[in-house]
């Protein structure tokens, strides 16, 4: 009587673990952070250590002020919400398909390959853009995920718990810009491009300028005299040694990439310019003011994760060369006295700005 009453409480135990079992299944998104204006690329984990999924379908739901991007998609035909594959699902096999349910998005990653699985047991199967606008206000929301169903290539599903993600909105410690400046009509001016970043490090960047119809970037022989470049330098924060620069255009805007292959390459100090950029005046350029674009802006850290900055526009006031009243200087002899810019090269006509004459900086305003 006790082995039968050992082996029928044996048998219920056993019975109630297999039916009851462990949820080994997790999909979520973990808490971050983002700045006003900011884009961020943000993983969609999921760990399914003990299971086998092929495809999957979640609703995601933004507060307000923060959205996930729309862009072209490859075909240039459509635009599409910017959610990417992760390292979990292969661009080959999975297609990527959204659409609004509420004020939710409905995000599905489907497969029409009968043996489609996604790869591993834990990371990232998609990869979502969230942007923050520029007026958010700070502090932390949510960002929920809900209703996800997970399916195994049998046809059964899974359906992991609700997920909430909190973000904490703060103000943007980085800035990356041109500051407005004046030029006239014919005039060739070196315009740093500046980066204040007090509170990260970052080793690499692009970004995107357009400008304004009469000011263009020059090119010059690069130092083997065996191509024409565009005439952009490494400003004080950027090491010749350690940074290459290179320029693609796209559309009507000119990439630029600031590169470097050291592992260890970063930008020196905080803020300062970390490039300079020739822009040259045509002759018969229209007076008044322009704005000069800066985009698509990406710094990279040295882990490979990125921060964008929100966009600048610089605005241009262009003269047309006419002096400010002061025709010519003379010394006390009557004699002609030199004139010359901050970067050392003589000048005939005076502008607004700061000259060097006969030794002093001389303000003509």
């Amino acid at each position: 009587m006790k082995k039968i009453y050992t082996k029928s409480l044996f048998a219920t135990m056993m019975l109630l673990i297999s039916s009851v079992g462990f949820a080994q299944t997790t999909f979520y998104i973990e808490p971050f952070s983002i700045t006003a204006g900011e884009t961020k690329e943000i993983p969609v984990l999921m760990e399914n250590p003990d299971e086998v999924f092929s495809q999957l379908q979640f609703d995601i739901t933004l507060p307000e002020g923060l959205e996930i991007p729309e862009s072209y998609d490859e075909d240039m035909s459509d635009y599409i919400k910017e959610i990417k594959h992760g390292s979990r699902t292969s661009q080959k096999l999975y297609s990527i398909q959204t659409q609004p349910v509420g004020e939710a998005l409905r995000v599905l990653c489907i497969t029409q390959n009968s043996k489609g699985r996604f790869a591993g047991e834990n990371g990232d199967v998609l990869l979502i853009t969230v942007k923050a606008a520029e007026e958010i206000a700070v502090g932390d929301v949510d960002i929920k995920i809900t209703n996800t169903i997970l399916s195994r290539q049998d046809g059964s599903t899974y359906k992991p718990a609700d997920c909430t993600a909190t973000v904490s909105v703060g103000i943007a410690q980085t800035t990356f810009y041109i500051e407005p400046f004046s030029i006239a009509a014919g005039e060739t001016k070196v315009i740093p491009v500046l980066m204040e970043n007090p509170d990260e490090v970052f080793s690499q960047l692009q970004f995107d300028i357009t400008l304004p119809e009469g000011l263009e970037i020059p090119e010059s022989y690069d130092e083997d005299m065996s191509d024409y470049i565009k005439e952009i330098k490494h400003g004080s924060r950027t090491s010749q040694k350690l940074y290459s620069i290179q320029t693609q255009p796209v559309g009507e805007a000119l990439r630029v990439l600031c590169i470097t292959q050291n592992s260890k390459g970063r930008f020196a100090g905080e803020n300062g310019d970390v490039l300079l950029i020739t822009v040259k005046a045509a002759e018969e350029i229209a007076v008044g003011d322009v704005d000069i674009k800066i985009t698509n802006t990406i710094l990279s850290r040295q882990d490979g994760s990125t921060y964008k900055p929100a966009y600048c526009t610089a605005t241009v006031s262009v003269t047309n060369g006419s002096t400010t009243g002061i025709d010519e200087v003379k010394g006390e002899n009557g004699e002609m006295k030199a004139i010359y810019d901050l970067q050392g090269r003589k000048v005939d006509t005076l502008n607004k700005g700061l000259y060097i004459i006969d030794g002093k900086k001389v303000v003509i305003k």
